[in-house]
């Protein structure tokens, strides 16, 4: 999510096994699985949870192609939350850049994994222009 802020000639962005909403992830105390219970101390970003969460680096990266894949059994979040931060892509996608066609989210059964042949007809598509 970090990388394709600061590279412009990044043409497609996939985002795997890691989409969902970072603030609640990492400062929130409603998550059971939630970093503030958990014993990974080098996970905090300085000051990110004032400034930016999934949602709006992805209007960063705009107007780039973006997609979210995700394992139903990934244990980063639930499918229900990626849906909800995904959402805020798409409308972002849909009312303001009127490019519905350039996100794209993939639920697949399994877990916290990069799974590279169902993304290769996304990234096919925007990098052969």
């Amino acid at each position: 999510m970090f990388v394709p802020l600061l590279i412009p000639e990044y043409k497609a962005v996939v985002c795997s096994a890691n989409f969902n909403s970072w603030n609640d992830r990492v400062a929130g105390t409603t998550l059971p699985n939630g970093y503030m219970f958990g014993g990974q101390y080098e996970i905090f970003d300085f000051d990110l949870a004032n400034t930016f969460d999934h949602n709006d680096m992805v209007r960063l990266i705009a107007p780039r192609p973006f997609m979210v894949e995700r394992g139903h059994n990934d244990g980063v979040a639930k499918s229900e939350h990626v849906a909800f931060e995904f959402g805020k892509v798409r409308h972002y996608y849909d009312m303001y850049l009127k490019t519905p066609e350039r996100v794209e989210i993939l639920f697949l059964p399994g877990g916290h994994l990069p799974y590279v042949t169902p993304i290769l007809p996304f990234m096919d598509k925007w990098l052969k222009k």
